[in-house]
């Protein structure tokens, strides 16, 4: 028994060792296997990632000889293999199709133009934003001012629309505003589906072209930014001779070369470059570029996988990559990228300033203010004239170097300006700066006044030079006097002549062609005449879009002027009125009609001034006393009224060659009903009526330069210059408030009345309230009666 169990236990023993090595060894063959499968999955899957490429390589190499040019849905699919779902999709298509055309199912979008069987040439989507009704406006005023013309665009082939989404707060007032706003002008593409909010801009292209694809159809597909004057002409012309190019990208095309500069023309991040470094994809600019029919409806079909960036043009050129398209450079296109300009005559410096140049400059810095309101980007250059005969006989007669007196008084002029609320011009050159780029330029009379040369007049402004041939010639270069500043030049040492300065400068800043150019109405003839004849004799494409020139400044129906003597300094005006009631005074007559310097006038004007700022002033006190975020996003109906007409009224006047009085005219009414809601107890949304009120007529005030940094100090100031003008103190209108209130509590009316009488006589109004008597600037009594 002893002996036995031993042996059984070793042959036990080996029998395990024996099944556990033939485990091993299956456990060991299945491993390998597996790993044999595994490599086989990887080695098949990299095989056919490679056929993949190979064939996607060939369709996009198809794609360049045979349409369509776009890689579709089936090519997609095709490569990855699906064929079945490609089969499932095509056939839902099919029954989707035939459903529709059977009126189980109706389109979600109807067709403009679909019902005369007509295709399109083009749609217009025009960006539009919440708080650009006012743009909107001046839109339809320049190329929708009938109400027939987008029924006459659409008959040759263009559909017009503004494009914007939704409010963030669907269904509110904004939501609601742009609605009733389509109602009346039927104008308006709404994208539903896209947030008009700043983080979801960058996709509101693609929503554009989607919805535009499915609702017309048509050749081409543009989107426009609403600061872009559009040539309707021009573009068809543009889009009629490309309409034989398949997938058509049309632009102002980046040429791929990289920009390194920031703030330059085409300047990428860093991020863009390819792996080269040294060029990026080709796109258009964002101002405005067209998309042909094909590509818009890649758009639309891919938009979910489409990846959207911080500006437009850089999303769209992203998306052609890959797509055979083909690539227009258009300069026609180019126009809109780039900035506007505006070149102003400036002043002659030579002694202080009057209110002749303060009604120059007030209306281009109205017109400068307005433009960017718009959005435009303005490049306004007014120059300096700072070599001139009158510098040169100041100079003497002060025993003063010409250019260091005239550099004084450009400084004299920067004072002037900023007390009168002005924005500097982008930039101002002096004459004496710029004598390398003052070039000889030829004569050529008659383009601008139609003058005839019988009725010119020798020495008018300066002595006639005994050099002259004819008294109607004008010097490019002028011989150096003794004791004159003087430059070399190819025809001796001399100085510039009077009329080259601005052709000059205005070349070198804005180019031979730019939008606007402007003075006053004593420079069409002999100075703007002589700068055309010299910029056009000097560049062939020398063209300036629009002269505009104001009207004098005159008292007793004489122009007012230094050489007359009958002027008055800006300075000395400033000395009894506000800034702003003297810019409301200039403002106060449209700009191209003369405007006569009176007491009467500029006493008004400040008493209008004190009006609007109190109500505005009181308005605020009561909304400051409100959280914004606290205030309802609703106010009623009369005052949203109000404030629509206002816009329209300002919007029209400004639009309609700068009516600034009409504008100024339509401030009454919402003033008048921000009056009514201080005075009423018991209105629902009074505060929301009156911060809605003020701020539209604060906007407005902004774009006239009428807005002062503090409602409660520019009125303190108004009643500075009041008591100034009246040659009285606050203590001594105080004692005679004091000494009425006395009067009317003995019940002594007839003195009450004196005392009421002899403040409104020098311009001081009591006025009575339950809290006290105060009093206000008013115009005095002797001129109530003129």
């Amino acid at each position: 028994m002893e002996s036995y169990l031993p042996v059984t236990n070793a042959k036990a023993e080996r029998r395990s060792k024996s099944k556990t090595v033939q485990n091993t060894s299956k456990s060991s063959l299945l491993m390998g296997f597996l790993s044999c499968l595994a490599w086989l999955y990887v080695a098949g899957r990299l095989w056919q990632d490679a056929q993949n490429r190979t064939l996607l390589a060939g369709l996009l190499k198809k794609n360049s000889g045979q349409r369509p040019r776009v890689l579709t849905m089936e090519d997609k699919l095709s490569v990855l293999g699906c064929k079945g779902l490609e089969r499932r999709i095509a056939d839902a298509e099919m029954e989707l199709t035939l459903a529709k055309s059977q009126g189980f199912l109706k389109n979600q979008l109807q067709q403009s133009g679909a019902s005369s069987g007509k295709k399109l040439l083009a749609v217009i989507g025009v960006y539009t934003g919440f708080g650009g009704r006012l743009r909107r406006n001046i839109i339809r005023g320049s190329w929708m001012s009938r109400s027939d013309v987008l029924k006459n665009l659409e008959e040759r082939g263009i559909v017009v629309r503004f494009v914007i989404g939704r409010s963030p707060n669907r269904g509110d007032s904004l939501d609601r505003g742009i609605a009733e706003e389509n109602r009346a002008n039927e104008d308006i593409l709404i994208l539903d589906h896209h947030e008009e909010a700043q983080e979801e801009m960058p996709k509101k292209v693609k929503f554009f072209f989607s919805a535009a694809v499915q609702m017309w159809d048509a050749d081409f597909y543009i989107k426009v930014d609403d600061n872009v004057d559009l040539n309707f002409d021009g573009l068809t012309e543009l889009l009629r001779s490309h309409r034989d190019k398949e997938s058509a990208y049309i632009g102002c095309m980046k040429s791929g070369d990289v920009v390194v500069e920031e703030g330059k023309t085409w300047y990428e991040p860093e991020w863009w470059k390819f792996g080269d470094q040294k060029s990026y994809f080709r796109h258009a600019a964002g101002s405005i570029f067209v998309l042909s029919k094909n590509l818009a409806q890649y758009v639309h079909i891919n938009s979910a996988s489409l990846k959207a960036y911080a500006h437009d043009d850089v999303s769209v050129g992203s998306w052609m990559m890959g797509v055979n398209t083909t690539y227009i450079d258009e300069s026609r296109l180019c126009c809109s990228y780039s900035g506007q300009g505006m070149y102003v005559c400036g002043v002659t410096a030579y002694d202080l300033s009057h209110i002749g140049h303060a009604r120059v400059y007030v209306a281009f810095d109205v017109l400068y203010r307005y433009l960017k309101h718009l959005g435009y980007e303005v490049n306004y250059v007014r120059n300096f004239t700072d070599v001139d005969d009158k510098i040169i006989a100041r100079a003497n007669e002060l025993g003063e170097d010409p250019i260091s007196l005239s550099r004084r008084f450009c400084e004299e002029f920067h004072h002037d300006m900023a007390y009168l609320n002005f924005l500097p011009p982008s930039v101002e050159p002096r004459v004496s700066d710029h004598i390398p780029q003052i070039i000889a330029m030829i004569r050529q009379y008659g383009r601008l006044s139609g003058r005839k040369l019988e009725d010119n007049r020798a020495g008018q402004r300066v002595a006639v030079d005994s050099r002259k041939r004819n008294t109607a010639d004008f010097a490019l270069w002028k011989a150096a006097k003794e004791g004159e500043p003087f430059w070399e030049s190819p025809w001796g040492p001399g100085r510039p002549g009077w009329h080259i300065e601005c052709s000059a400068m205005s070349a070198a800043y804005l180019g031979c062609s730019f939008d606007i150019h402007g003075g006053g109405m004593d420079l069409v003839f002999p100075h703007h005449e002589n700068e055309i004849a010299q910029s056009c004799a000097a560049c062939r494409e020398s063209n300036v879009s629009y002269w505009i020139h104001n009207g004098f400044v005159t008292i007793d129906s004489e122009k007012m002027s230094k050489s007359l003597g009958n002027f008055f300094t800006i300075r000395k005006v400033l000395e009894l009125y506000h800034p702003l009631a003297l810019r409301h005074f200039l403002l106060g007559t449209h700009y191209r009609y003369p405007i006569n310097y009176s007491e009467l006038l500029l006493e008004t004007a400040s008493d209008r001034v004190y009006y609007n700022l109190s109500a505005l002033h009181d308005s605020e006190s009561i909304t400051a006393q409100h959280d914004e975020a606290s205030l309802k996003d609703s106010i009623p109906a009369e005052v949203a009224t109000s404030i629509n007409k206002f816009q329209d009224e300002c919007s029209i006047s400004m639009t309609d060659d700068l009516h600034t009085s009409v504008a100024l005219s339509a401030i009454s009414e919402p003033l008048k009903t921000m009056n009514d809601l201080l005075h009423t107890q018991k209105v629902l949304y009074i505060v929301e009526s009156l911060a809605a009120l003020e701020k539209t007529v604060r906007d407005i005030l902004a774009v006239l330069g009428l807005l002062p940094d503090s409602y409660s100090e520019a009125l303190k100031q108004l009643k500075d210059y009041a008591l100034r003008r009246a040659k009285l103190t606050e203590d001594h209108v105080v004692h005679k408030i004091e000494e009425r209130n006395a009067a009317r509590k003995n019940k002594e009316y007839e003195k009450s009345d004196a005392i009421r009488k002899e403040l409104a006589s020098a311009g001081i109004a009591l006025m009575d309230s339950p809290e006290g008597t105060t009093w206000r600037p008013a115009l005095p009594l002797a001129l109530q009666d003129q």
